[in-house]
């Protein structure tokens, strides 16, 4: 049995590899991230310790992403070193995500993160990495910033009971897809659905909001609105829960979602 168990084992890990190496590999993000000014970062007077790295790589368990790493060392503080980097990056629109709970320093500028890490100190010098990663997708929250300050967010049947919390949602952007970002809001209410269609067309149309056809598909939270407005770039639905047979109100989703204005795809395909 113990000899079957191993060879079942070998074969298992053979199989795996088999299907690891049909996947291949992609060389286009990591010849993207050795093109960006990002990759040879270094503090001033630092020296270059190592570097490494690896392409995007397909496995069983989905692909990792492509990255570039590099070892410096420099006769700085760490407090120096961070803030010069933060100056350096946010300077040409990376945005600053902090420290982590493992003492890594994060920023990101769409697809890319940059990931600093300090290691133990060497003849009274510090040494610390910087990683690029090239993510798979990425996640925008500006336009969600934006949809916060949108007023008809705050529209709702005046009989209407709040069921949850607004439920937002951030752009995120990957090789086949846009979700918009959006915010939704879900209500029960006494009135009919025609009652509630009949006071959000009142509110939009006279806000300047147009009746228009649904979109393809939903907008971004899985719902298929039965109602939906527009003005410019945003749009505005309205959407019907199945009302259950002993029920004396129904329940319904006012979601704000933008109407993107990029495309999906990733720099470097």
């Amino acid at each position: 049995m113990e000899r079957g168990s191993k060879a079942a084992r070998a074969g298992l890990g053979i199989v795996l590899a088999a299907l690891v190496a049909s996947c291949g590999s992609d060389d286009r993000p990591l010849e993207y991230l050795e093109s960006l000014p990002e990759n040879s970062l270094g503090f001033p007077q630092a020296e270059l310790i190592s570097s490494s790295r690896s392409p995007e790589q397909a496995s069983v368990e989905g692909p990792n992403p492509a990255q570039t790493s590099h070892v410096y060392q420099a006769s700085a503080t760490p407090e120096e070193i961070v803030a010069w980097y933060e100056d350096e990056l946010t300077s040409t629109g990376w945005l600053s995500e902090g420290k982590d709970g493992d003492d890594i320093h994060r920023w990101r500028k769409e697809f890319i993160e940059l990931l600093l890490r300090f290691s133990d100190a060497v003849d009274d010098r510090i040494r610390y990495n910087v990683t690029l990663f090239a993510q798979l997708a990425w996640y925008d929250p500006a336009p969600l910033a934006e949809l916060e300050t949108v007023p008809e967010l705050e529209i709702a049947d005046p009989r209407s009971a709040e069921r949850n919390d607004a439920f937002p949602i951030g752009r995120l952007i990957d090789d086949r897809h846009v979700r918009p970002a959006s915010i939704q809001r879900s209500y029960e209410t006494p009135a009919s659905i025609d009652e509630v269609i009949a006071f959000f067309e009142s509110e939009l149309v006279g806000r300047g909001w147009e009746l228009v056809d649904p979109p393809s598909g939903d907008l971004g939270v899985g719902l298929d609105p039965d109602r939906v407005w527009q003005k410019d770039d945003v749009i505005a639905g309205l959407t019907f829960f199945p009302k259950q047979p002993s029920a004396s109100t129904i329940g319904y989703a006012f979601q704000i979602a933008e109407v993107p204005d990029v495309e999906p795809g990733l720099p470097w395909k």
